[in-house]
């Protein structure tokens, strides 16, 4: 009988280290396989479907910069319209026209008309051998500043920005809700670990209390009290791992595998153990270069940032507004040649033209000053949500970096409480085996060591949560 219980003493020994050292537990069991943050981090930027989104938003800026440059194209157009009736050729009226924007005001205009028949309007006769136009357009007042196509190169420019901003914020919202993601799964995985280590630990002292309790060393009644302990922690151990397999499939949800042009979920399978906590140079931020990123916040927030190029959209339809509250005054001037020969000059002479004006201008100005104002107004909200917006994020930021100096001085606050406890278990099991304590108190003293490394545990993952929502708010997560 005590060959037995001795036996039991060793294998609850062995499982207690496993409780003090869990590293030592781990290698025992020949756990291998285990999901970095870095391999996790590279995967979520490699594979995740709102990786492939923020893309889609620098396709669409493109399309969209592509569309405004559109505006400066050549054009070229034709037209024929012939008329035949009775055995008579009423008219045929032929015309080629080549329509040249540039980047300034000016237009230049070139083409070829002919107009033949019998009946026409008089205004339109041409030579029998056509005429050719060369000429240009000038506005001379509303448009000589700046036109409507200017200005819409000038909206898609701010606009790409903008869309590199927003695909900035996507990636890190993707990111930081990730990281946090990662350091709830590590923070369950802890809590499950030393759940079963601590009901492990209870399960194999049944035997040696059992053993002793039949020796007549220890009373019948800790038999009970060691079987109620067991009922306990096997309970909150069931509850630790059924939080810790909530939050591995929430983390499996940022999890992709690229195959061919088809994105797959990867779903993390039991028996992968997260990376442990460790001091990282990632997101640590020291007073220095704290202070120094608040004060340039709105040059690295993204969110921040987009402000700056919705303010270039807005001034450039600013612009445009106030120039059309101009008179619209345009000038056209086309020389005039009849086609020669192949080989030879065009004879183009300042003799032979055509010129017009094109005058408009609203008289009360109603529409146009009131898309004025209404423009003016959005740039006066623009600017505070930008004021509002910015105090926010240094808001949140000062209060994240305060709070992560009080996490790292009561996590080192805990790990010497955790270390007192152990001093306290260790106490405590040597007077049991000595027949100076009982089983309740070495429960207690067990509960109060686990109870302590949970806190640093719970400190650990405010840490890293606070260090990754803080990165996200100076725009400095990567």
């Amino acid at each position: 009988m005590k060959q037995k219980s001795n036996l039991s003493i060793r294998r609850f020994f062995t499982v207690a280290l496993c409780l003090l050292v869990p590293q030592f537990c781990i290698s025992q069991q020949g756990i291998i396989d285990s999901l970095t943050f870095e391999n996790f981090r590279e995967m979520v930027l490699t594979n995740h479907p709102l990786m492939k989104v923020a893309g889609l938003n620098i396709d669409r800026a493109e399309s969209n910069m592509r569309i405004a440059r559109g505006s400066f194209d050549p054009k070229l157009a034709a037209s024929l319209d012939n008329k035949f009736f009775k055995n008579a050729e009423y008219y045929n009226l032929q015309r080629v026209e080549l329509k040249l924007p540039t980047a300034s005001p000016i237009s230049l205009k070139g083409g070829f008309e002919r107009n033949t028949g019998a009946f026409f309007n008089p205004e339109n006769q041409t030579p029998d051998e056509g005429l050719l136009l060369a000429g240009v357009s000038v506005p001379l007042i509303q448009g000589i500043i700046t036109d409507e196509r200017r200005i819409a190169l000038r909206i898609a420019e701010a606009f790409s920005g903008f869309s590199v901003q927003q695909q900035d914020i996507i990636v890190n919202e993707t990111l930081s809700n990730a990281y946090v993601q990662f350091w709830n799964w590590w923070n369950a995985y802890q809590k499950s670990a030393i759940a079963d280590s601590i009901l492990s630990i209870t399960r194999l002292r049944m035997d040696a209390v059992r053993s002793r309790a039949l020796g007549g060393d220890l009373p019948l009644i800790d038999t009970l009290e060691t079987f109620t302990q067991i009922l306990n922690r096997e309970q909150i151990s069931q509850e630790m791992n059924i939080q810790e397999l909530k939050e591995r499939l929430a983390l499996s949800t940022f999890l992709w595998d690229a195959s061919g042009n088809e994105l797959l979920a990867i779903v993390i399978p039991d028996g992968i153990i997260p990376s442990p906590f460790m001091t990282s140079n990632r997101f640590r931020v020291t007073e220095d270069n704290y202070l120094q990123q608040l004060e340039n916040i709105g040059a690295t927030n993204p969110m921040l940032m987009q402000y700056e190029w919705k303010f270039k959209s807005l001034r450039a339809e600013e612009k445009w507004k106030k120039e059309k509250l101009k008179p619209l005054l345009n000038v056209n001037y086309n020389f005039l040649a009849v086609p020669t020969n192949p080989g030879s000059d065009v004879g183009f002479s300042t003799n032979n033209y055509k010129w017009g004006l094109e005058f408009a201008f609203p008289l009360l100005l109603r529409k146009e000053r009131g898309e004025l104002q209404m423009t003016r107004i959005k740039i006066q909200e623009t600017i505070l949500e930008q004021n509002l917006k910015t105090q926010e994020t240094k808001n949140k930021a000062t209060t994240l970096y305060e709070s992560l100096t009080l996490l790292r001085n009561q996590l080192e606050f805990a790990e010497r409480n955790q270390n007192n406890y152990l001093l306290l278990l260790d106490a405590e099991r040597d007077k049991f085996f000595n027949g100076e304590s009982s089983v309740f108190l070495v429960n207690m003293r067990e509960q109060q060591y686990a109870d302590s490394r949970i806190k640093v545990v719970e400190i650990q993952t405010k840490i890293r949560t606070s260090e990754t929502e803080l990165s996200y708010m100076l725009g400095t997560i990567e």
